[in-house]
């Protein structure tokens, strides 16, 4: 080589280490409500592994946060673990994951409470503006 500078193109930018175990992603919880008008609170643990690693990092650059954030919405319209397992499969279907198994950790049911239930607080006789300035209703 002649002296003064070359150039050259680096072929390889940087290397990432993916681990293809199994891994678990805990889900926050989610609270949902039911057909029977009661609230439950779902939490879940995710079972996955990748399987093709260059596919999964191409299509998510943090694997484990998109499992999170897409069983969360899978959650919040499906209520049992096979039917959010099922939406996880088709949603991961091409990019290199794969889920091994859904498990709800918490099931809890909400007590709600109903105020005035078919009516609205002016129909109820209550108003955000006193209609006279002397009356002792506020």
């Amino acid at each position: 080589m002649s002296p003064g500078p070359h150039f050259r193109i680096p072929f390889i930018d940087h290397i990432v280490l993916i681990n293809t175990r199994l891994r678990i992603a805990a889900v926050s919880p989610v609270t949902v409500s039911t057909d029977s008008d009661h609230s439950r609170c779902l939490r879940a643990v995710i079972g996955y592994r990748i399987s093709e690693p260059l596919v999964a990092i191409m299509s998510f650059e943090w694997p484990e946060q998109a499992v999170q954030g897409f069983a969360q919405a899978a959650m919040a319209t499906h209520q049992t673990a096979d039917d959010v397992k099922e939406e996880l499969e088709q949603r991961f279907k091409e990019t290199g994951i794969v889920i091994e198994y859904v498990q709800f950790t918490e099931d809890v049911k909400v007590p709600t409470l109903r105020i005035l239930q078919g009516e609205s607080w002016i129909s109820s006789g209550y108003s955000e503006t006193p209609t006279d300035p002397n009356s002792s209703r506020y």
